[in-house]
C-alpha cells in the first residue's frame, strides 16, 4: 500500500536540552508542518517490529542481537555461567544419538528446499552424506528423498508457525499511529483504545468462539473514509494487487483502510492457561492456533485457521463486509486466470464482498483477469468460473466490463520477472539487506543522534550509530555504496531531470553525459518505456 511522504521544513524551535526527550508537537498542533512527527517513538518501534516480524523475519533476535543480549548481561552481572546457541541442532546432538536401531525400522530423510533455492545440500551432497554414513555405521536402514512432493509448507515458517504474530501489540499500535499520522492524517482515532477493545474482544473467549459481533465496538472507533471510483477487490492475486496499488495512486483496497492497514497479515488467537496454584490466566497463544470447520478461504499469505469463529476470520469478515457496503462508482476486481475457480464462492470476495455490493451505488464492476506470464491460461472472461461471476452481476443488475491480460498488469509482472521471454526488458536485481537488531535500541540510537542538537544542523555522521544498529541504510550515498549486480535507474522523461533540462530520451546529450560519469567497467543500457 502507498505511504505518502509529507514535506519537511526546518521550522522547529531551539533544540531540547541534552538528556531530555525529543519535543513533540513543536511547531503548533498535532499535525505540525515541519515539526517532529506526532507519536514518533511508537511509530518507529512499531515499524521496526513490523519489519523484523513480517517483512524480513530472518532479522529476528539471536545470541548476539536484541533482548537476548540483555538477558546475557543480566546473567553475567548476577554471576551465572551461561551458554547460548542459535538454531540449536537438537536432532544432531540429542535425538539422533537416542534412536534405537532395534526398534526403528527405517529412517526416511526428506529434504525440503525453498522454491527458488538456493539448492545447497541434497541426499548426495554436503552434511546429509555425513548423516547417512552415521546411520549406516549404527546399522539403520534408511531412505533419502530430495523435493518430496508430499511435503507441504502449511504453517508459515519462522514468523509465528500458525500462532499469534510476535510483538503483536507493538505492531498494531505502531501501525495505527503511522496510519493516522502519515498515511491518512485526516483520520482521527485513539490507537491505544483500538488495542484495548481488540484485546477485550479476543481475551474472554477461546480461539474458536469469536464472532463478528465481538469486534463491533472496536470497528465503531476506526473510521473508514472511502473515495468513490477507486475501490479495488481481489482474490488470489495479492502480489498483483500490491504492485498495482503502488503504481496507481487512485486505487483503494481493504488494506488501505485503517482496520485493513493495521491488521494486514497479522495472526492472533487466545487460549487459557493454568498458572501455579490453579489460578486461571489468559494470554495470546504463540506456537499454534486451534482450528475448526470449513469457512471461506483466507487470503494468500494469511496464516490463520479455517474455524468458523476463528478470531482472524471473524475480523476480516466484518472488515470485508463494511468495505464492500461502502463501495461506490466504478469498482475493479482482480482475478487469477491461471488457477481453477478464479471466482470462488467460498473466498472472502465470493462469499462476503460480492453479496455486500450495492447495485444502487456501484456504477460499473470492472473485472481484470491476470495470468502468470507462462500460464497456464485456465480461465478468462469467456471461460470458467468468471462466466458465473458475470451471470451473478447481470442477475443483480450490475453493469460490468471484463478484460483479459490488462497491459498495465502485464507490465508489472515483467518488472518482477524481466528475464521472462514474454518480457523484453532489462534485468534487475533486488538489494538484500539485513533487518534491524532491536527496535528499542534503534529508537535510542535515533534519539542519541538528535537530542541536544540544532534540528537544522544535525550532521550525517550523527546517525552512524543508528545505521550500525539498523543495517538498512537510510541515506542515499550509503544505499548506492552497497548496490551490486544489475541496477536500474528510472528517470522521468516528461519532466526536468538532473541530467536533462528538457524532455529526456535515450539520445539526449545529457544522458550521454550521465554515461560518462559512470565508473569504468560499468555497462550501460538505456530503454524508453511509455
Amino acid at each position: 500500500m502507498n505511504e505518502k511522504r509529507l514535506p519537511w521544513k526546518p521550522l522547529c524551535p531551539p533544540p531540547p536540552e541534552t538528556g531530555s526527550s525529543i519535543v513533540l508537537f513543536c511547531c503548533g498542533g498535532p499535525r505540525s508542518e515541519g515539526g517532529t512527527t506526532p507519536n514518533l517513538k511508537t511509530i518507529v518501534i512499531g515499524r521496526c517490529y513490523n519489519y523484523i516480524t513480517l517483512i524480513n523475519p530472518t532479522s529476528r533476535e539471536s545470541c548476539g542481537r536484541g533482548s537476548i543480549v540483555d538477558l546475557i548481561e543480566i546473567l553475567q552481572h548476577r554471576g551465572f555461567k551461561w551458554t547460548c546457541t542459535d538454531d540449536d541442532p537438537m536432532f544432531g546432538s540429542v535425538e539422533l544419538n537416542s534412536l534405537n536401531p532395534g526398534t526403528v525400522e527405517y529412517v526416511n530423510i526428506k529434504l525440503v528446499f525453498d522454491l527458488r533455492g538456493p539448492f545447497i545440500e541434497s541426499c548426495g551432497r554436503g552434511s546429509i552424506v555425513d548423516l547417512i554414513e552415521i546411520l549406516q555405521h549404527r546399522g539403520f536402514k534408511w531412505t533419502c528423498t530430495d523435493n518430496d512432493p508430499i511435503v507441504l509448507f502449511c504453517c508459515g515458517g519462522p514468523r509465528s508457525e500458525g500462532g499469534t504474530t510476535p510483538n503483536l501489540k507493538t505492531i498494531v499500535i505502531g501501525r495505527c499511529y503511522n496510519y493516522i499520522t502519515l498515511i491518512n492524517p485526516t483520520s482521527r482515532c485513539d490507537c491505544k483504545e483500538v488495542w484495548r477493545l481488540f484485546e477485550e474482544a479476543v481475551a474472554p473467549r477461546s480461539s474458536c468462539s469469536i464472532q463478528v459481533k465481538d469486534y463491533q465496538e472496536m470497528f465503531s472507533i476506526m473510521p473508514q473514509n472511502s473515495p468513490c471510483h477507486q475501490f479495488l477487490f481481489w482474490s488470489k492475486t495479492r502480489w498483483t494487487m500490491e504492485a498495482y496499488t503502488a503504481l496507481m495512486e487512485q486505487v483503494y483496497t481493504l488494506e488501505d483502510t485503517l482496520v485493513g492497514y493495521v491488521f494486514n497479515q497479522l495472526v492472533w488467537c487466545r487460549h487459557h492457561q493454568h498458572a501455579a496454584g490453579g489460578v486461571r490466566q489468559r494470554g495470546f497463544l504463540t506456537p499454534t492456533c486451534e482450528s475448526g470447520g470449513k469457512v471461506p478461504t483466507p487470503p494468500p499469505g494469511a496464516e490463520w485457521s479455517t474455524g468458523p469463529h476463528h478470531p482472524v476470520y471473524s475480523l476480516w469478515r466484518q472488515a470485508s463486509q463494511e468495505f464492500a457496503e461502502a463501495a461506490c462508482g466504478n469498482i475493479t476486481v482482480l482475478l487469477n486466470g491461471s488457477i481453477h475457480s478464479a471466482f470462488n464462492r467460498e473466498s472472502m470476495f465470493g462469499s462476503v464482498e460480492l453479496n455486500s455490493l450495492n447495485p444502487g451505488t456501484v456504477e460499473y464492476v470492472n473485472i481484470k483477469v491476470v495470468f502468470d506470464l507462462r500460464g497456464p491460461f485456465i480461465e478468462s472472461c469467456g471461460r470458467g468460473s468468471i462466466v458465473d461471476l458475470i451471470e451473478i452481476l447481470q442477475h443483480r443488475g450490475f453493469k460490468w466490463t471484463c478484460t483479459d491480460n490488462d497491459p498495465t498488469l502485464k507490465m508489472l509482472q515483467c518488472v518482477r520477472s524481466p528475464q521472462d521471454p514474454s518480457c523484453q526488458m532489462c534485468s534487475t536485481s533486488l538489494l538484500q539487506t539485513q533487518g534491524p537488531a532491536d527496535c528499542v535500541k534503534v529508537w535510542s540510537a535515533f534519539e542519541r543522534a538528535y537530542v541536544g542538537r540544532d534540528p537544522c544542523q544535525v550532521p550525517v555522521e550523527a546517525y552512524d550509530h543508528l545505521i550500525s544498529t539498523a543495517p538498512p541504510h537510510p541515506t542515499c550515498d550509503r544505499f548506492a555504496a552497497v548496490a551490486c549486480g544489475s541496477t536500474t535507474v528510472m528517470l522521468d522523461g516528461s519532466s526536468t531531470t538532473p541530467f536533462s533540462p528538457t524532455r529526456a530520451d535515450c539520445t539526449d546529450k545529457s544522458l550521454k553525459d550521465l554515461r560518462k560519469e559512470l565508473a569504468p567497467g560499468i555497462q550501460y543500457i538505456c530503454k524508453e518505456v511509455t
